[in-house]
């Protein structure tokens, strides 16, 4: 009885989501570390405004519960579910809170919380993920999962596959497959049962029609956009704008993360190359967006980098008078450039005697200096040496090879002009996102990822242990349940049944929807 109940109250609440006065479609992009000066830069490469320029309305504050310095899970976490946490956890709830005059002492310490995602599943809308990185990777993780460590990809990517995501693109095809995993279980067969389409070429793409489905175009990362084959790779606009056609069969509407990937790895080498024309292919998935929303009229498109990376500055300690720098010299090298740093970095021979010639056929350099070529026939990281000779001709520097604290850019359009604006906590994309959507937040933390313990507590619980997984027994006065972890089916007696979420095991906490 008290499930039927629970059943018809879900009913009521989604019925009153769906055709309530609400917005019917987000789309939450994600420029995973984005600084403001490499977005300037960007702009100046291009030659014209970015997409996103128009939409651009304040900061976002992106320290985690922790520090200053934020690790994507625990960023992208925040804007998942509403919650500061801990390095490296995804959408679990932090240990402990160190920053000072912050803290939530009424949150239970390492719990799963509901993301915007499974949310909005659950309130009748298609979901969606559009990356570049691996699907499992820390930030689409973030939105369609729960785990302790980011690196656990085979937890992440089977509750991924549980949490009924209408669409997702990306790579990662390598994870699906059984050597890869300790559980030795084949992903792909997983997909298949559930009637998901497989896709993993550039043609059967441009032909699909059909949902759900999944994408993988790369074994592990796809690649930059500036070394991406367009005939046999997507783009992310590509993705972006064939995602927004599928989800959109969904009159109900749908929730999009779309992820600006590899921005963020671009930084970490410190090379403004890849910064840039990263950040200019998610600029383009940008104006896609725009476009359908504005179009559309019941769609808002939110940019939100995670946090910032490199400290990359326009000017450096080498230039002796900035203000008689010529315009030239900060963007031509980029203009000049055919081919990326690392696709440079592989022409070289090995005994680098061909640097030259390279760098004038490929980065269009035709004075390298004596000193400029015993630095790159010295250093020891090619790929390294070649992005400070390119930053130190383009007038760049870098304070760091990782993440950067500072507030990031925030645009939000918005039909119904009641877009976040000022300095705003990362946190806070969560709450304006459910409530455009008329997602009940508090309602779904209280029925999605409760510990087992406290729905069964007079019963008799233990963990079975098996070779290549672990399942929870609980047996009570009249019936024996099994759980399975990172699992939607669980069973009673001998007959299966489906949960509202994949169960979750957390150190030795297990948590399951009511």
């Amino acid at each position: 009885m008290k499930r039927i109940k629970l059943s018809i109250i879900i009913f009521i609440f989604t019925f009153f989501l769906c055709y309530g006065e609400r917005i019917k479609n987000v789309i939450l992009m994600i420029p995973d570390g984005m600084s403001s000066d490499a977005v300037t830069l960007s702009r100046w490469v291009k030659g014209s405004s970015l997409a996103m320029d128009e939409i651009i309305c304040g900061l976002i504050k992106t320290y985690w519960a922790g520090g200053l310095i934020t690790d994507s899970a625990p960023a992208a976490s925040a804007m998942a579910t509403g919650i500061k946490t801990w390095e490296k956890y995804i959408s679990v709830s932090p240990p402990r809170y160190l920053i000072p005059n912050f803290s939530d002492l009424s949150i239970d310490k390492e719990k799963p919380f509901p993301t915007v995602l499974e949310m909005a599943y659950l309130s009748g809308l298609s979901t969606g993920i559009v990356v570049t990185c691996e699907l499992p990777h820390a930030t689409p993780a973030a939105f369609c999962s729960h785990a302790l460590n980011r690196n656990d990809y085979d937890s992440i990517l089977e509750q991924m596959i549980e949490n009924n995501i209408t669409v997702a693109f990306g790579g990662g095809f390598e994870f699906l497959k059984p050597y890869k995993r300790k559980d030795k279980r084949n992903l792909y067969n997983t997909l298949q049962s559930k009637g998901i389409i497989i896709v993993t070429n550039l043609e059967q793409f441009r032909v699909l029609n059909k949902i759900p489905c999944f994408g993988f175009f790369s074994s592990y990362a796809m690649n930059r956009d500036f070394d991406r084959d367009p005939l046999k790779e997507p783009s992310l606009e590509e993705m972006t704008e064939k995602a927004i056609e599928l989800l959109s069969k969904n009159t109900n509407g749908f929730f999009l993360m779309v992820e600006g990937s590899q921005i963020d790895w671009a930084s970490h080498e410190n090379d403004p190359l890849g910064i840039v024309t990263e950040i200019l292919a998610f600029d383009r998935a940008v104006k896609v967006s725009l476009d359908f929303a504005k179009k559309n009229n019941n769609t808002i498109v939110i940019v939100a980098p995670d946090h910032g990376n490199s400290g990359l500055t326009i000017g450096n300690r080498d230039l002796s008078s900035y203000s008689s720098e010529p315009f030239e010299r900060f963007i031509n090298p980029f203009l000049s450039a055919k081919f990326s740093t690392e696709k440079v970095s592989r022409e070289i021979s090995s005994n680098r005697s061909n640097i030259k010639e390279v760098l004038k056929n490929f980065w269009g350099l035709t004075n390298l200096t004596e000193k400029e070529n015993l630095f790159l026939q010295e250093t020891k990281n090619l790929k390294e040496g070649l992005s400070v000779l390119f930053s130190k001709r383009a007038g760049l520097g870098f304070t760091s090879n990782g993440h950067t604290g500072e507030d990031v850019l925030l645009g939000i359009y918005d039909p119904r002009n009641k877009r976040l604006e000022g300095v705003v906590e990362n946190t806070d994309i969560f709450y304006f996102i459910c409530e455009a959507l008329g997602i009940n937040y508090s309602f779904y933390r209280n029925l999605l990822f409760q510990d087992v313990r406290d729905i069964f507590k007079d019963a008799e619980i233990s963990e079975i242990s098996s070779t290549n997984n672990t399942v929870l027994k609980v047996k009570t006065k009249k019936e024996t349940f099994y759980f399975y972890p990172n699992q939607s089916i669980a069973k009673k007696e001998n007959r299966e049944f489906r949960l509202l979420t994949p169960t979750v095991k957390i150190k030795d906490r297990w948590f399951i929807s009511q």
